[in-house]
């Protein structure tokens, strides 16, 4: 390789490894002043003088956004000055009414208040007379008494149950008492469970004296 192939390729290597920066890092800002006074020469030597550019471009978006900004500015005070003429006209067309014109309209807001207020007067007594009706309190009537006649049952019936319950446990306290005592007990029995254990010890001694005799 000749030193002039050589040169071409560190060249084209450095340029290479400029536009990889420029590609993930943002450069426009490192150009500016003094810095771009010294590496613009440099820059246009290797071809790759950009940043002048975007910068370009840069200052002309910036120049379009403000002109933007101040239309939008300009737009709402044009509307609220058509809003404005708006409502004077309103209010001169208002104006323009004649003294019978005005009476005839509040006559007709009266009317629309007074028959809106008579309205739900009108369908409260509806349902007041319809409440009152003689068929509905004889329904009301006659489901009272049933009701009454069902509490009166479920009363008797929780009685009887109760007085059964009773019977039961009474029945069941006597037969343990017959089972344990006899109805009839004579004063025999009475007598040998008094005396047996006496006995019993005394049959227990001489049997004890009579096997150690033997």
């Amino acid at each position: 390789m000749t030193s002039e192939e050589a040169k071409n390729a560190y060249v084209e290597a450095i340029v290479q490894k400029i536009r990889d920066v420029q590609k993930t890092y943002k450069t426009e800002e490192w150009m500016k002043g003094d810095v771009y006074d010294l590496l613009a020469p440099k820059f246009e030597i290797l071809g790759i003088l950009e940043t002048k550019k975007t910068e370009d471009e840069s200052e002309k978006q910036e120049d379009v956004l403000i002109e933007q900004i101040q239309k939008e500015d300009c737009q709402p005070k044009n509307e609220t000055v058509k809003i404005q003429e708006n409502e004077e006209s309103m209010n001169s067309s208002a104006c323009v009414l004649s003294d019978n014109e005005y009476a005839d309209a509040l006559d007709d807001e009266i009317q629309s208040r007074s028959s809106s207020f008579t309205e739900p007067h009108t369908s409260s007594r509806h349902r007041v007379t319809r409440q009152g009706s003689p068929s509905l309190r004889n329904t009301c009537h006659r489901l009272e008494k049933e009701l009454k006649v069902i509490t009166e049952s479920i009363d008797n019936l929780g009685k009887a149950v109760e007085e059964r319950h009773n019977l039961l446990i009474s029945l069941m306290k006597k037969s343990t008492v017959y089972i344990l005592v006899p109805k009839s007990t004579s004063w025999k029995t009475v007598m040998f469970f008094v005396f047996w254990p006496f006995v019993a010890n005394f049959l227990l001694r001489w049997l004890r004296r009579f096997l150690g005799y033997v």
